[in-house]
């Protein structure tokens, strides 16, 4: 990587040139900085001059603008006194000419009294016929009343009806006529209604109906329940005919329960012959695979083939009866299991029948308290029956179409009592309505004629408005024709003001003029001003510029320094690098022969190992690995091995560990001082509880059978496996003020003190 930076960085440059052009570029910068502050310098001072002429020029504009200013006041009141002498002249006219209206309009208003009198007179003749009109109008209501009040009692008879069966109740011509008399009938013939008998009848014999409904319904319920009960009875007989259900579901399950036994003992009979059959075959693959040239990484004693082709024969014998066992052991699992589903389709059979013969047992029982209430309830209606109809006094039970009639009838002579309400209201307003009437006919005959003309009111209102107009008009023309005074003095005083302000005017226009103000010296003036100012500014930019071009050098060369040393120290690094990795390209084969020397000779007997471990901790599901030549491991499941990869994350974990266990006790046991310890540190966050516990187990037994390996120190924030039975001694690490410590955990160490633990010696430490 170095070599190729020295490469990139040096490619195509002469960097000796390049800061050469560099320093001679930057002379030059320097040089037109110096030129362009020169010019700088010139154009402000120009600049300078410039705006002192044009401040000079500008003081005689100003007072020039004073002067013309003062010009332009006097010619302004000047022209406001010449409108208002027009103004007041023009008043005056105006004057003349009202005075002469006034007089024509006097003879109007002369007669203002005459027209007011008329107006009165007119306006007490229209009051009058309004009047007049408004009793007709009334008489007219009070008709129209009397009969909306006939319509609606003609409408209450006949929605009420019954005229058939109540006397009396019917509408004629005769009470269209008169409809308060008519109205005075209807409530006589209300008022002789016998409705309170006719209510309590129809009640007692609605009371006795519902009596009869209860007594039915209370039969029928009765009917209803002995129905049930005989097919209670039914059901019981038919459970009952091939014998008790329950006896037949204990034999069942203890013939289920030896079958299920059978099987177990059978499966694990194949399991442990099929694990025997592979160990041996690993085994002879192992002493197949050995390479008899090299002498043994442990004794370091050559190998003896016949002793490798001996032992090759037993195991094969080995592996032969096992594979054997395993087939009759399979035949029987398959024959158990048939039998424990056999007794278990059975066991379900007589279960049902047993909870069915429960449900209607219990329903039988049940339904002793329903049938006797049922039949107390029926004799109890029948009874209240009895009574009902002996005190309604019927003898008999009454039909439905008895109630209805007298529940019509009842109904109708109530709505009849509802609607004699409404009769008398209607009543009321018919007298109302004769009231009014007779009244507005004695008012009109009071009042009299009544004469109105409406033109000759309206020419009598105009003439009277005419008037009053003009009698105005020459109150107002005599308000004006006072001012006249006032006006002709107003004109005088305005012609002297004007001939006074039109002096003044030409003096000022004199004074203005001589100041000597030339706008057209102040427009060179200020071009002059804009040019100068213009020289300045490009002056300045041109001098940032220089600048800005001698940092931009000054940068240029420091940049083409500081990369000349980068390649220096780069191409020293690189020579470096360069040796180093000689170095270690030597150190890495030596290492890649003694890898593949070690992995022939330890890789089956770790891979033995490795499997054995996962067998014990896996219950037997996973009992075989191997591993190639980089240490790769791959796990058997059945005949067919898979990388670690392919299993779950658990199930990595649970592999790897077994693994490194394998490979521990190997070299532990090869060492001639093996260190007879091993820490595993956070090994189980991945583990469900089930595989933790057997891992644990594992570990224990390790520690109590291995001698390369007498304490596991285990670091984990796992609670349950502090608190395991295989735990010797649990350590806690506490921060306090920002401190570690490390101390023992008193209650665990109590309660381990009576049940020591198979793990010899004290735990590593728990991390919290």
């Amino acid at each position: 990587m170095l070599a190729r930076q020295v490469a990139m960085a040096g490619a195509d440059r002469d960097l000796p040139t390049e800061i050469g052009t560099a320093a001679e570029g930057l002379a030059a910068a320097v040089a037109a900085v110096a030129g362009a502050e020169k010019e700088q310098q010139e154009a402000a001072e120009a600049l300078t001059a410039t705006l002192d002429g044009l401040a000079a020029i500008r003081a005689l504009e100003r007072r020039d603008s004073a002067a013309r200013q003062l010009q332009q006041g006097i010619e302004g009141a000047a022209s406001t006194a010449r409108v208002v002498a027009d103004n007041a002249q023009r008043s005056l006219g105006e004057l003349d000419e009202a005075e002469r209206v006034g007089a024509g309009l006097a003879v109007v208003a002369a007669g203002l009294a005459g027209h007011d009198r008329a107006v009165a007179g007119h306006e007490a003749d229209r009051e009058r016929a309004h009047r007049a009109n408004d009793l007709l109008e009334r008489q007219r209501q009070a008709e129209g009343r009397l009969e909306t009040t006939a319509r609606k009692l003609a409408t209450t008879v006949g929605g009420v009806g019954g005229g058939g069966r109540i006397d009396g109740w019917v509408w004629t011509a005769a009470d269209a006529a008169d409809p308060r008399g008519g109205a005075r009938r209807l409530l006589a013939v209300v008022a002789a209604l016998e409705t309170e008998d006719a209510c309590r009848r129809a009640a007692d014999l609605v009371r006795c109906r519902v009596l009869m409904t209860e007594r039915d319904r209370a039969e029928r319920t009765l009917a209803t329940y002995v129905e049930r009960r005989a097919n209670l009875e039914g059901d019981r007989k038919r459970l009952l005919a091939g014998g008790d259900p329950r006896q037949a579901l204990e034999t069942a399950r203890v013939a289920r329960g030896a079958a299920m036994e059978g099987a177990a003992a059978a499966a694990a009979s194949v399991t442990t012959a099929r694990r025997e059959a592979a160990r041996a075959e690993g085994i002879i693959a192992n002493l197949r695979h050995q390479h008899l040239d090299q002498p043994c990484p442990t004794c370091y004693r050559p190998f003896d083939p016949d002793e490798v082709a001996s032992m090759v024969a037993l195991q094969e014998e080995q592996r032969g009866r096992s594979l054997a066992a395993a087939e009759t052991a399979e035949g029987e699992a398959r024959l158990a299991t048939d039998r424990s589903r056999t007794a278990e389709r059975a066991e379900r059979a007589e279960s049902a029948a047993i909870e069915e013969l429960a449900g209607v047992e219990g329903a039988i029982e049940k339904s002793k308290p329903y049938l006797d209430e049922a039949a107390a309830t029926a004799a109890a209606q029948a009874l209240a029956l009895r009574n009902g109809l002996a005190e309604c006094g019927f003898a008999a039970e009454p039909t439905p179409a008895e109630v209805d009639e007298a529940e019509r009838y009842a109904t109708l002579l109530q709505t009849l009592e509802k609607a004699g309400g409404a009769v008398s209201m209607l009543e009321t307003q018919a007298a109302a309505a004769e009231h009014d009437r007779d009244e507005a006919a004695a008012l009109l005959t009071a009042l009299g004629a009544a004469d109105y003309d409406s033109s000759a009111h309206q020419a009598a209102r105009d003439a009277l408005a005419a008037a009053r107009l003009a009698a105005g008009r020459v109150e107002e023309i005599d308000l004006r024709l006072a001012g006249r005074p006032g006006l002709e003095r107003e004109r005088e005083t305005a012609l002297a003001e004007m001939g006074r302000l039109t002096a003044e005017a030409v003096q000022a226009e004199a004074a203005r003029l001589a100041i000597g103000f030339d706008p057209a010296a102040l427009t060179v003036a200020e071009a002059a001003e804009q040019t100068a100012r213009g020289r300045e500014r490009t002056a300045t930019g041109a001098l940032g510029d220089a600048r800005q071009l001698r940092r931009e050098a000054e940068r240029t060369r420091d940049r083409l320094l500081g990369e000349a040393e980068e390649l220096r120290d780069l191409t020293e690094r690189a020579e470096t690098r360069r040796r180093e990795a000689a170095d270690l390209e030597r150190m890495q084969k030596e290492f890649g022969r003694f890898d593949q020397y070690v992995a022939n000779l330890v890789g089956p007997l770790l891979a033995d190992r490795t499997g054995e471990f996962l067998a014990e901790v896996t219950d037997g599901k996973y009992n075989r690995v191997a591993f190639d030549q980089d240490y790769g491991l791959r796990i058997y499941d059945e005949e067919d091995a898979f990388p670690v990869e392919r299993f779950s994350g658990g199930e990595r974990d649970v592999a790897a560990l077994c693994a490194r266990l394998a490979l521990s006790t190997m070299i532990g046991a090869q060492a001639a001082h093996p260190p007879r310890f091993a820490v595993l540190d956070e090994v189980f966050g991945s583990l469900d509880e089930d595989r933790r516990t057997q891992v644990l187990g594992t570990l224990g037994k390790l520690a109590e059978t291995s001698e390369a390996l007498r304490q596991l120190f285990i670091i984990s924030h796992v609670e349950d496996v502090h608190s395991s039975p295989v735990v010797s001694e649990v350590w806690r690490v506490t921060e306090v003020e920002g401190v570690s410590r490390v101390q023992q955990d008193d209650r665990r160490a109590l309660a381990l003190t009576s049940s020591p633990s198979p793990l010899g010696g004290p735990s590593a430490p728990n991390r919290e």
